[in-house]
């Protein structure tokens, strides 16, 4: 346990790492994809073993837009919601550039970084709205 604990008070001191909430103002990254699509919109409920949560095609999950209120409840039927929201947070570092790249949905309030569809070779550009509307669903 003392050779964990001396491992992570080195990796601190080497690496900074910065984390801020996302509370709302202009964004610094982009909000809509190549092809012009609206944000994802499909929601289902997940009702297993006792359990109701909402999970959305956007990659943010247990919580309900429209109201802010949290959707992750056990046991289901209770009124008891153990988590508020969870998402997709996807990183990594590219060597070429030595940039650290994320994509990372939040709450929605700046943008999305996750998006329904199919993939191109184009980066997007061959998507249309249609198809991102078409995929939109569980």
């Amino acid at each position: 346990m003392k050779k964990l604990i001396i491992l992570c008070i080195t990796l601190a001191s080497v690496y900074t790492i910065n984390a801020t909430p996302n509370v709302g103002g202009k964004s610094k990254g982009l909000n809509k994809t190549a092809a012009g699509c609206n944000a994802t919109t499909a929601v289902i409920d997940l009702d297993i073993n006792n359990v109701r949560a909402h999970l959305m095609n956007g990659g943010d999950m247990w919580w309900d837009i429209p109201t802010g209120t949290a959707y992750y409840e056990v046991p289901k039927g209770s009124n008891k919601n153990s988590l508020f929201s969870g998402s997709i947070w996807i990183g990594g570092y590219d060597r070429a550039t030595g940039v650290l790249k994320v994509a990372a949905q939040t709450y929605r309030q700046t943008g999305n970084d996750f998006w329904s569809g199919p993939l191109d070779e184009n980066n997007g550009y061959s998507i249309t709205f249609q198809t991102c509307a078409d995929w939109d669903r569980f």
